[in-house]
């Protein structure tokens, strides 16, 4: 992670800071600890080539104190950071046999591979302006204590939820904390909103719990309709449309998925049982998805005017009025290179070519002249005709 003074570039020694992800309630986020001891193949050590640990084939292990934080002020204009206050996030602890309870810090133990070592940077909390002085009451001498960047600990949660499902770990397998006092952890920004998260995980573990996912994996934004919003993507995509907010993911290119707006994804094929009597049923394993009704979406409505739903794409054919936007000549078609089995050809309409050879009705010929006859106007051009052939098909699908 960032380079810092605190600890050793190539060993971890007992004592150092780390991260891991850790789960608290329906969010997946970074936990900054301090390592209390370390083990590998069962035998503990007071230091841990970092190499060696971190590997995804390794049986390390990492026992740390979770640490509490505190953020700097987000109005300024500065680098986001987290600072250390001296303290540890704790837990309630019932006494065995009584009905009362004590707190006790937080102590986790996780594997050496998803975890990631961390060096903090040193600094005084004389020389921060942007920060409240009083919530650091439990750091010694109330003047030195270190840092860390928040755009940091997110890369670090990035990096380590990847590790995760790359190792095939599922999410009950990750270490889950329930703090005291719930602004203490996760980690969050001044105004309360959770500063590092995995969007994906949280929307597995929102899923997995059998509630709505509300968070766009495109753009991270909290939504109440997650079908409609994603639609509004895919539909600023198929028309060249810069987004209004800052998008993490771009939409899919071909068979986007109506839900979460990706492609290729095979949990996102989609199964349409169309019935005389009854609307579409449809079936997907999109972690998505979500129920909605079928007839009141394919209608729209001044609310909800989205139709982004799932169709069955076998005799659903485009409208005329988009046919004479897409259509190129077979010339232009041939001239911009593309395959012939990938020409465009609306139905039930012949091609320009065919028109040619059809002879007039009248029995005189048509008098024109030579500049006249091989003069050439070509159809309304469209800025990218291969994608275009496709993108009704993934609007459709």
């Amino acid at each position: 992670m960032s380079a810092g003074h605190i600890t050793n570039r190539n060993l971890f020694l007992v004592g150092d800071i780390f991260l891991t992800i850790l789960r608290s309630g329906h969010n997946l986020s970074i936990g900054v600890l301090r390592s209390t001891s370390a083990s590998l193949n069962g035998v503990s050590h007071a230091s841990l080539n970092i190499t060696i640990m971190t590997s995804l084939r390794s049986n390390a292990k990492i026992t740390g104190q979770l640490l509490s934080l505190v953020p700097t002020d987000t109005s300024l204009d500065a680098a986001q950071m987290f600072l250390w206050d001296g303290g540890y996030v704790t837990a309630r602890s019932v006494i065995q046999g009584t009905s009362d309870s004590t707190a006790h810090v937080i102590v986790v133990t996780v594997l050496g591979p998803l975890m990631e070592p961390v060096n903090p940077e040193p600094t005084f909390l004389r020389l921060c302006e942007d920060i409240n002085s009083n919530a650091f009451s439990q750091v010694n001498g109330g003047q030195g204590t270190w840092q860390i960047p928040r755009d940091a600990m997110q890369a670090a949660c990035d990096l380590i939820w990847a590790k995760t499902t790359q190792m095939k770990l599922s999410l009950r397998s990750i270490v889950s904390v329930t703090p005291l006092d719930a602004k203490s952890f996760p980690y969050k920004f001044s105004d309360g909103t959770v500063a590092v998260f995995s969007a994906e995980a949280n929307s597995l573990l929102a899923a997995s719990e059998g509630e709505r996912i509300a968070t766009c994996p495109l753009c991270e934004a909290r939504v109440p309709d997650m079908r409609c919003h994603v639609g509004q993507h895919i539909l600023c995509a198929l028309c060249n449309m810069p987004e209004v907010v800052d998008m993490k993911e771009q939409v899919g290119e071909t068979y986007v998925c109506g839900f979460c707006g990706h492609s290729d994804r095979p949990e996102c094929a989609i199964t349409i049982t169309v019935t005389a009597s009854s609307a579409p049923i449809w079936e997907t394993k999109c972690t998505y998805q979500h129920v909605f009704k079928y007839r009141a979406a394919d209608n729209g409505s001044k609310n909800k005017p989205c139709r982004n739903i799932p169709l069955k794409s076998e005799g659903v054919e485009l409208p005329a009025c988009i046919w004479d936007v897409m259509m190129l000549t077979d010339l232009e078609q041939s001239t911009a290179h593309i395959p012939k089995e990938y020409w465009i050809t609306p139905p039930n309409v012949s091609s320009g070519s065919d028109k040619e050879n059809v002879p007039t009705s009248s029995s005189c010929p048509l008098k024109c002249s030579v500049t006249a006859s091989t003069s050439y106007k070509p159809a309304k051009r469209s800025r990218t005709a291969h994608t275009l052939l496709q993108q009704p098909t993934a609007l459709l699908a």
